[in-house]
């Protein structure tokens, strides 16, 4: 039998002893530590604009209401307020609910006042079966009779003026100019038609 020596021994518990010390004084210094506040995420910065563009933004036409009505003749009954007064282009387009195409479209300027303002846009209704039966039907149907929901779709945009123009920044400009700037009023309104098409 091999007999180990005293200091053999105490080595051999020493050492170990001294890891546990150690593991247990980094253990409580961890433990004192104080904790640290956690990270605040900056949020990103607000788009900056010029105070031209907030101005316009804020007074510009806005659609609030759009409500279609079909008979004879599809009437689109539109109401904006805003309290910016000159030109604005207004776009309508008239289409199917299954196919999403579009059978009318019109793109006009027109003069608004500040305020609110009540405005009608209309076309026959039959130039709206016409064009589905264009687009739409097959080349041999005849007389066709569609009941069917269709989408209208409305945007009022502002014209700007030379001075409104001048008064915001040059990355403002040149957006505007790439379709970049949203100053665009949009709303979306449904209506049912029936139509007995003869061709």
């Amino acid at each position: 039998m091999r007999l180990r020596t005293w200091g053999a021994l105490r080595g051999s518990v020493i050492a170990p002893a001294i890891v546990a010390l150690v593991g247990i004084g980094a253990l409580v210094l961890w433990v004192l530590q104080p904790a640290q506040p956690p990270t605040r995420l900056s949020a990103p910065a607000a788009e900056k604009r010029s105070p031209g563009l907030i101005k316009l933004d804020a007074e510009r036409h806005k659609l609030e209401l759009v409500q279609a009505m079909a008979g004879e003749k599809v009437r689109i009954r539109l109401h904006s307020e805003g309290a910016r007064a000159g030109d604005y282009r207004l776009r309508v387009q008239i289409s199917d609910k299954v196919y999403r195409k579009v059978l009318v479209s019109s793109d006009e300027v027109i003069s608004l006042p500040a305020g609110p303002h009540d405005d009608q846009w209309e076309v026959d209704s039959q130039t709206v079966g016409q064009a589905y039966a264009a687009r739409i039907l097959p080349t041999d149907a005849t007389d066709v009779q569609i009941e069917e929901n269709f989408a209208v779709n409305v945007t009022l945009e502002p014209q700007l003026t030379e001075d409104e123009l001048a008064a915001l920044d040059n990355n403002e400009r040149l957006r505007l100019a790439n379709g970049g700037l949203a100053l665009e009023s949009k709303m979306r309104t449904e209506y049912f038609s029936r139509l007995f098409i003869t061709r």
